[in-house]
């Protein structure tokens, strides 16, 4: 089936396990790292993949590994991810958006013991260029955060370098890391960071324009309800009657104010879009700014490394991709991605 994959390429800026106060690594490449991960993940049940609870992390449930592969050839990995979303008491809770407040109607449906309700999500690694793509059909988001969480804490606690009392999970004692067996371990620390692949012109070009700028923009989605950016309570306080909103779990909103920034301002202005970005799960998330003699928006995701294919790939259901075929088609355009690099 013919699909359209919307591609957006990562560069891996640290990867490894290091000692303190030193930038490079003893070992732990994100070849080793990867080939540790289809190892340990051989034979496990679903919900033993998962490195991290939602315990560890505010806002994130779990991530589990439904599906990883590897190119001989190449070495490439695709790495399928299932992202768990949040229930209440094993049930699905959801509220008629046009309900009054004070006035409403809760519908819930009920979730098997054995289920876990969320959405894959698709990583497509050159370990040989340092870099990956997340791989996005009809989702909004690509998952890229809960990637760098499940990666560090399996290089912490999983991965074939740990050395450990043997214990039971929850209850083992980690001494430290070794690259073999045979060597000594050694007090380290593991570190994975990931980043969007930009072109690095961007900044000092802002810079050499810094004084046309006369307006700053800022793109953002909010979710209908959401305890800390509200959808509902923006349309609220703009006195729209919440029944005349769109049915939509979601609203992209864009807001821009006139502002010359001083150069610390622009400075902190990308450096704060490099973290937006960095967090980001969407595509719409961005900042931007006129020039003074041009209408036109100059929006800083402008200088990331994306594109869109049609790829011929499987689904395995309603909700996953054959890892399989996703890889085979991805190797047929791997040439333009490097191009990218």
């Amino acid at each position: 089936m013919i699909e359209q994959a919307k591609l957006n390429l990562y560069e891996i800026s640290k990867c490894g396990y290091f000692r303190y106060g030193i930038n490079i690594p003893e070992f732990g490449s994100i070849d080793e790292i990867l080939e540790s991960l289809l190892n340990w993940t051989s034979g496990r049940e679903l919900q033993e993949t998962s490195t991290y609870g939602e315990e560890q992390y505010l806002n994130h449930n779990s991530t589990y590994c439904l599906d990883i592969i590897t190119d001989r050839n190449t070495g490439d990995y695709i790495l399928t991810t299932w992202n768990e979303t949040p229930t209440e008491r094993g049930r699905f809770a959801s509220v008629n958006r046009r309900s009054a407040v004070g006035e409403y109607d809760i519908e819930t449906q009920e979730i098997n013991e054995d289920d876990i309700p969320g959405y894959a999500t698709y990583f497509w690694f050159l370990p040989e260029l340092n870099h990956f793509t997340t791989v996005r059909f009809n989702m909004s988001v690509n998952g890229h955060q809960q990637l760098q969480l499940y990666l560090r804490n399996f290089m912490e606690k999983y991965s074939r370098f740990v050395v450990d009392d043997g214990g039971v999970e929850g209850e083992r004692e980690i001494f430290g890391y070794r690259s073999n067996e045979n060597d000594d371990v050694q007090n380290l620390h593991p570190a994975y960071e990931s980043r969007p692949h930009t072109d690095q012109g961007s900044l000092p070009f802002l810079l050499s324009r810094r004084q046309d700028i006369r307006k700053v923009m800022k793109k953002s989605v909010m979710l209908y309800n959401n305890e800390v950016d509200s959808a509902a309570t923006f349309f609220q306080n703009l006195r729209i009657d919440v029944e005349n909103v769109p049915e939509q779990d979601e609203f992209t909103v864009k807001y821009e104010v006139d502002f010359n920034p001083s150069e610390d301002a622009l400075r902190d202005l990308y450096e704060s879009w490099e973290q937006e970005i960095q967090n980001s799960d969407n595509d719409w998330d961005d900042i931007g700014v006129q020039f003074s003699g041009n209408q036109n928006d100059y929006w800083f995701s402008r200088i990331l490394k994306k594109a869109e294919y049609d790829i011929d790939v499987e689904w395995e259901n309603e909700a996953v991709v054959n890892a399989r075929t996703l890889m085979e088609a991805l190797l047929e355009i791997r040439e333009d991605i490097i191009e990218l690099i």
